[in-house]
């Protein structure tokens, strides 16, 4: 889904995949339409200032995201690097 805008051709092959849950990378936009299909929770990749980028990683999945979605690493430099975008 590279840089995928709301508009690309890449939402209809997910679409028709129908996929019970989505792990999505450097998405710049979803389109309205699928947040009708999914819960959604998108977030906005962050750069080494700590300023947001044009894209982020989105999660889709059929039904609802019930919990907060905690990422945390065994390794330190990976939860600091998750701690940099809260």
């Amino acid at each position: 889904m590279r840089r995928s805008i709301g508009t690309s051709s890449a939402w209809k092959c997910l679409t028709d995949l129908n996929p019970d849950v989505a792990l999505l990378q450097e998405v710049s936009s979803i389109p309205s339409a699928l947040y009708d299909l999914f819960d959604i929770k998108f977030l906005k990749a962050i750069n080494k200032n700590g300023n947001p980028q044009k894209f982020g990683n989105a999660i889709l999945v059929h039904g609802k995201i019930i919990n907060e979605l905690l990422l945390i690493s065994e390794y330190e430099w990976v939860n600091q690097e998750l701690n940099h975008n809260r």
